[in-house]
This record gives structure tokens, C-alpha cells and sequence, in this order.
């Protein structure tokens, strides 16, 4: 309302707002220590991984304009939200499928090796 706007732009600015909740609650979610739904819309899934593994950085664009002292009310209160969300920060470790399977051949092979040494012994021990 305040924006003026109608029509298409008001139906994009309302997609805009719907993300930006979604975004708002995964981020409540985190501070909180609960599971979020990545589901709710696109941006959120587009920044899970960002929001659970890596740093999260917040600039507020506040106004000192006592008009947008509710916008800036909640954008404060959500830049508190977000200052509170403790990331997990894991080491991204890509491996190469074939690299694996080959080195857990080799770690078959010997120990197939040393079991049938071990079954020779026992034979010529035994024998």
C-alpha cells in the first residue's frame, strides 16, 4: 500500500514478501536451534546451504525517518534474529567415486591375501 504500486508489480512485490517470511522464519527456525523448511519457497532453497554451512553476514538498511519506523523495527528485530544463528561450519570434501572403489579393491585384495596366507600356515602347520 504504502509503495503505491498495482497490478503486476503488486503481485510481484507480494511474491517478494511471501520469500522474504519464508526466508524470515527459516531464519527464526536456526536461532531457535529447530529444523526449517527449505520448502516454503525458492529462495529458500536456493540458500540452505548457506545457511547451514558457512558464515552469515546481515546489513540492515535502516531509516531514520520516523514514516518508516515500523520497516526499520523489523528489520532490526530480524538482523537480531540472524546475529543469533549459530552455523556448523563442515570441511566440503569431494571424493572421486573411481579413486574409492579402486582403493577399496586394494584394501580387499589384502585382506583376502593375508587370509589365505593365514589358511596356508594352517594347512602346512596342520599337515
Amino acid at each position: 500500500e504504502t509503495a503505491g504500486t498495482s497490478g503486476q508489480m503488486l503481485a510481484e512485490g507480494n511474491a517478494i514478501n511471501k520469500s522474504l517470511t519464508s526466508l524470515g522464519n527459516c531464519i527464526k527456525s536456526l536461532s531457535e536451534g529447530k529444523a526449517p523448511n527449505y520448502r516454503d519457497s525458492k529462495l529458500t532453497l536456493l540458500l540452505q546451504s548457506s545457511m547451514t554451512n558457512g558464515k552469515v553476514v546481515m546489513i540492515a538498511a535502516v531509516s531514520p525517518a520516523s514514516i518508516n519506523f515500523a520497516e526499520s523495527m523489523s528489520t532490526l528485530r530480524f538482523a537480531d534474529r540472524v546475529k543469533k544463528v549459530k552455523v556448523k561450519a563442515k570441511k566440503q570434501v569431494t571424493t572421486d567415486p573411481v579413486a574409492a572403489l579402486k582403493k577399496e579393491k586394494e584394501e580387499m585384495e589384502a585382506r583376502m591375501l593375508a587370509e589365505i596366507n593365514a589358511l596356508k600356515s594352517q594347512v602346512e602347520g596342520g599337515g
